[in-house]
């Protein structure tokens, strides 16, 4: 671990514990580094989190080597609460340091982009890419996603007149392409930017198309 994220650490020792301790107060903040945010958690209380995916150890005082498993998520072995060890994804770890819920058992952490790796969490934020769904919300995105990807014609055969409303609601505002596509629940993939891009051009859904300004 780099010198300053031990003193970090070592300064932040009695508020550690003090997490470790607690029942109730899953979440606390210990310091930012490198535009890092750390954060620990009731489920991981050993590691400090970061919102970029970085972890780090307490016990050794190491960063964590990351994995990717062989559906592209990046995982870790850590050690949980109740002392047992095993694989965990990083994205859980993340979400339950930094945005804490009482059932977080019975929920799954989706990626806004569709990028498995690209674990940012930056509530509020533009570039912020992790939200805590149902299973059946992540269901319905993957079937979703499926359509999509066997479109024969993405312009017009997997796509709503509804969605068509939506694109060109956000294009007349000069929305970028990656948010219009979040607005709609969508994975931001070369179909969908096909999509939006048929609709920018006036090449499909142009009855509903003529009558915005962009």
């Amino acid at each position: 671990m780099n010198e300053n994220v031990q003193q970090l650490v070592q300064q932040h020792q009695p508020q550690i514990a003090d997490i470790k301790r607690a029942r109730g107060v899953p979440l606390k903040t210990i310091a930012y580094y490198e535009n890092e945010q750390f954060a620990t958690t009731l489920c991981y209380p050993d590691y400090l989190i970061g919102d970029h995916g970085t972890i780090y150890d307490m016990r050794t005082q190491k960063k964590v080597n990351l994995h990717t498993d062989r559906d592209g998520y990046k995982t870790v072995y850590a050690r949980n609460d109740h002392g047992s060890s095993g694989t965990v994804s990083v994205q859980r770890m993340m979400m339950t340091a930094h945005n804490p819920i009482s059932d977080h058992q019975k929920m799954q952490v989706s990626h806004l982009d569709g990028v498995r790796w690209n674990n940012i969490y930056h509530p509020n934020m533009p570039d912020n890419n992790l939200v805590w769904t149902t299973k059946q919300d992540t269901t319905k995105k993957m079937l979703m996603n499926r359509q999509v990807a066997n479109g024969s014609n993405v312009a017009t055969s997997k796509f709503t007149e509804d969605q068509a409303v939506q694109t060109c609601e956000w294009l007349s505002r000069g929305a970028e392409w990656k948010y219009i596509a979040h607005a709609l629940g969508l994975p931001y993939t070369e179909q969908v930017r096909g999509f939006i891009r048929s609709i920018k051009s006036r090449r499909a859904w142009k009855h509903i198309s003529d009558q915005y300004e962009w």
